[in-house]
């Protein structure tokens, strides 16, 4: 029973092996290990993406290296060709192991224009040498463009002229003192009227004399009273 568990288990890691072998993973360069410093290009490894042309023959392209970016390689292939690429690696010097192995079919992404897109990560082993590296596939490059750092522009320092300001003359305005005529006064005379003094005249009280008027005196006749019998 523990036999067969063993073998089972075999079994299984055998079948993973070649899964991963069958097509190549995208931006998994850190499931590698890591490089012990030599590049691949220093170790003479061709990197070789094979497609098939219309009439059924196969057509090599071989991927550049790209020197501002150490242990990557780029490749331009038709966009019509992308779902049937081959993956080629060759090694004249040395007798790599290489994963995915030389052979195996792409299942690449088109990377487009930088490297910021999508990649194939390569491992080669050798004894104790072992090497990482990046394959990017494009259909619309032959060349990654590369970012450029932006080079500040030269601060022209523009000199300061001093423009010497000439005081303006001041032009003093004579002050014209106007003369003050003195206008005499005359002094009027007075002219004293004389008061001339009115005569009273007294006039003269006449005396009227008073005339007595004499009383008569009216007799009082009395009247007899007639009684009435009632």
């Amino acid at each position: 029973m523990k036999l067969l568990w063993k073998r089972t288990l075999a079994g299984l890691l055998a079948c993973l092996l070649m899964l991963s072998a069958a097509a190549l993973p995208l931006n998994a360069l850190a499931e590698w290990p890591e490089t012990d410093g030599t590049s691949a290009t220093d170790l003479g490894i061709q990197v070789i993406v094979e497609y098939t042309d219309g009439e059924g023959n196969p057509v090599p392209v071989y991927a550049t290296p790209v020197f501002e970016a150490p242990n990557t390689y780029w490749v331009q292939v038709p966009a019509e060709y992308m779902g049937s690429l081959t993956l080629r690696l060759e090694s004249p010097d040395h007798a790599f192991l290489f994963t995915p192995e030389s052979g195996s079919p792409l299942a690449a992404m088109d990377a487009g224009m930088d490297l910021t897109g999508p990649s194939v990560m390569i491992q080669a082993v050798e004894e104790d040498l072992t090497v990482s590296f990046l394959l990017y596939i494009s259909t619309m490059s032959a060349y990654p463009l590369m970012e450029t750092e932006e080079i500040p522009e030269p601060i022209t320092e523009v000199p300061v002229t001093e423009v010497p300001v000439t005081p303006e003359p001041v032009t003093e305005v004579p002050v014209t003192e106007v003369p003050v005529t003195e206008v005499p006064v005359t002094e009027v005379p007075v002219t004293e009227v004389p008061v001339t003094e009115v005569p009273v005249t007294e006039v003269p009280v006449t005396e009227v004399p008073v005339t007595e008027v004499p009383v008569t005196e009216v007799p009082v006749t009395e009247v007899p009273v007639t009684e009435v019998p009632v």
